[in-house]
C-alpha cells in the first residue's frame, strides 16, 4: 500500500474511535456462569473446578442466585 493511503486509512480509524465511548465491565459473566451450570448438568465440567470469577465476585458482595 502507498504511503497516502495508509494516512487516509488511519485518520479515517482515528475519526471513528475519536467519539467512542469505552464501557469498563468488570462484573460477573452472565454467558460464562450460565455455560457452567450448563457443563456441570451434562457432566461436562467436574464440580470441584473453580468459577473463575467467584473469587472477585465474593470480594464485592455479589451472589450466584439466579
Amino acid at each position: 500500500m502507498s504511503l497516502a493511503l495508509w494516512i487516509r486509512l488511519i485518520t479515517a480509524a482515528a475519526r471513528l474511535t475519536h467519539h467512542v465511548h469505552i464501557l469498563d465491565m468488570n462484573g460477573d459473566s452472565y454467558r460464562l456462569a450460565t455455560s457452567q451450570k450448563r457443563a456441570r448438568k451434562r457432566g461436562a465440567l467436574a464440580p470441584s473446578e473453580p468459577n473463575i470469577h467467584e473469587a472477585e465476585s465474593a470480594k464485592w458482595g455479589a451472589t450466584n442466585e439466579d
